[in-house]
């Protein structure tokens, strides 16, 4: 596979697990589920940059911040859909 090929895969995972967090922790939470989003959103990508910063060393562009954007988005929608899916 080609380095592109990789790098779309690599970036629908992410969006596919951010997702999935938002929902698990939007089905935990009582109400206001795209607050919840946020903070688990917020709180996983300060770790993603975290890592960045001291492992890559990677300067920031206009690409990762809508790449951290997007996953900020995919976590709240989920966390969105799993505060509606809750059994009441």
């Amino acid at each position: 596979m080609s380095f592109n090929t990789t790098s779309i895969l690599f970036i629908i995972l992410m969006i596919i697990i951010f997702l999935i967090i938002g929902y698990k922790y939007g089905k935990l939470a009582d109400k206001k589920g795209y607050i919840e989003g946020l903070k688990i959103g917020l709180s996983l990508i300060l770790i993603l940059l975290f890592i960045n910063l001291i492992f890559y060393k990677s300067n920031f562009s206009i690409e990762r911040i809508i790449y951290y954007l997007t996953l900020i988005l995919s976590s709240i929608l989920g966390s969105m859909i799993g505060i509606n899916r809750q059994k009441k």
